[in-house]
């Protein structure tokens, strides 16, 4: 429950991450979008700079228009690529929306991409390549081991470290407050140095 209603929405909100921040802003503010690859342990931030970054491209209205978000956690097959990433991949794009930079271009994001199987990842591969004018794709992995070197290869790579300690309490403590309850001392450690 609290884990989307705190979730970073902005760039700004995310903790900790200021490589991977820094670069989104140059995104929105118009040097491009390159397929990228988010890696890193669990609960760091990586679903929620990936969104942040599309909403502040496209805005709440079209956010839905030109993003495609997918958990390959549960669909993980070729089937899934060739279907929904395909088709979406080759939908023309709608109008733009004042006010938002709206690139000309779609963005796919590929939760826990490292759970595709092999030939899913040959198939995406091959649709990285063919729909390079119009699509982008944010891969979002724990284990990078597990993604085909040619993949890794055709992204911007970031990895997002465990956030520290003394962001996770100070960003505990304000939800906490927010919430009206009391800040207990081992809250870091409840957690296990995550932010989910």
């Amino acid at each position: 429950m609290w884990t989307e209603k705190y979730r970073a929405r902005l760039i700004d909100d995310i903790s900790s991450q200021p490589v991977v921040k820094q670069v989104m802003r140059s995104v929105v503010e118009g040097s491009g979008m390159c397929n990228t690859l988010f890696h890193g342990p669990s609960g760091t931030g990586k679903t929620s700079a990936a969104h942040a970054v599309c909403r502040a491209l496209f805005g709440p209205r079209l956010f839905y228009d030109r993003v495609l978000d997918i958990n390959a956690g549960d669909e993980n097959g070729i089937a899934m690529v060739r279907d929904r990433i395909k088709r979406f991949s080759m939908l023309m794009l709608g109008a733009r929306d004042a006010g938002w930079p709206c690139p000309d271009i779609k963005v796919i994001i590929l939760d826990e991409a490292d759970s595709l199987t092999i030939d899913a990842q040959s198939a995406l591969r091959n649709l990285v390549e063919t729909s390079a004018h119009n699509t982008r794709y944010i891969m979002i992995c724990n284990k990078i081991t597990r993604i085909i070197d040619p993949i890794t290869s055709r992204c911007q790579i970031f990895y997002f470290p465990r956030i520290p300690k003394v962001a996770i309490k100070e960003r505990l403590h304000r939800i906490l407050t927010s919430e009206g309850l009391e800040d207990p001392n081992d809250l870091v450690e409840i957690c296990e140095e995550r932010l989910r």
